[in-house]
């Protein structure tokens, strides 16, 4: 009696799951996020990209200087516009970076709001806080649809006065992100980075030093700062380390009188400024130490 033999039959079943993010960051302010998923091989195959792109943040490059008066500066009002160049909804956030410890960051009053048009004037439902302590986005720019674009209205403005928050600057870096749903899958779009500065007078030049009428004193003289006369509306003072007023020259008088008993410090250095007249800016000074040896002092 012939037996047969029975193979037996082997069965594969493969599964595939993946997940793969692509994260790109770009100078002109794209990012990416990609996955893929696939059930099995008799499955179907799913995709989705995520990408947002924001543009103008370098328009909010500004230096604050008077306008008008000595107590108030210009608002800064750009535009930005935020894409959502992927194909899954996208809910927005906003924060901000490059702003720790710095002393400018909340003394800049930011605003934000949402325009279908120019940004003119601060919009209905805008939201209010400092770049130290930045407001949550207003609400029609949350979230946007698939290939969706909105324009965020930004405005920013110095809270103290021009001479109490002269030479400062800040360069924050506002960072949008896009997150799909609740899910942890996003895209960051953080390279809209812009610098603010405070204007400040700036310093005489070609300070020099020569030896005065007597060993008691010297003669310290210089020009005015660049973009000013004799005259103009710039006056000068000498101060000491402790910046105690040691001597005062109005607009013209570029030079000055330094006797021993003008230096109070080992070793005498003292800093000649420019002070701009009509609103009171200060320059940080340019700075000479003088020799001093009992009652008679010398140039460097």
């Amino acid at each position: 009696m012939r037996s047969f033999s029975f193979q037996t039959m082997r069965t594969r079943l493969a599964v595939i799951a993946g997940l793969s993010v692509f994260l790109v960051l770009a100078g002109s302010g794209v990012a990416a996020a990609v996955w893929t998923s696939a059930a099995s091989v008799t499955g179907s195959v799913t995709a989705a990209t995520t990408s947002l792109t924001v543009g103008g943040a370098n328009a909010l490059d500004t230096q604050y200087a008077f306008a008008g008066d000595a107590s108030h500066s210009p608002t800064i009002v750009r535009t930005l516009v935020i894409k959502n160049t992927g194909t899954a909804p996208l809910g927005y956030t906003l924060s901000i970076s490059g702003i720790a410890g710095n002393t400018l960051a909340g003394s800049l009053t930011l605003t934000l709001w949402t325009s279908t048009g120019t940004c003119l004037s601060t919009g209905a439902g805008a939201t209010t806080g400092t770049l130290a302590s930045p407001p949550a986005l207003p609400s029609g720019a949350l979230s946007a649809a698939p290939g969706a674009s909105f324009t965020l209205c930004v405005s920013t403005a110095l809270n103290t006065t021009i001479v109490g928050s002269q030479g400062l600057t800040v360069t924050p870096t506002f960072t949008i992100t896009g997150t799909v749903g609740t899910s942890t899958w996003t895209a960051s779009a953080p390279d809209a980075t812009f610098t603010q500065t405070v204007y400040r007078m700036a310093n005489p030049t070609s300070l020099t030093c020569s030896p005065g009428k007597s060993d008691k004193t010297v003669t310290l003289s210089w020009t005015a700062p660049v973009g000013y006369g004799s005259t103009g509306n710039v006056s000068y003072q000498v101060v000491d380390t402790a910046g105690t007023l040691i001597q005062a020259q109005p607009g013209g008088q570029t030079t000055v009188s330094i006797g021993s008993k003008d230096v109070n410090s080992t070793p005498g250095t003292l800093f000649v400024q420019a002070k701009e007249d009509l609103y009171g800016s200060t320059s940080p000074g340019v700075s000479i130490t003088l020799g001093q040896q009992g009652n008679k002092i010398f140039c460097p």
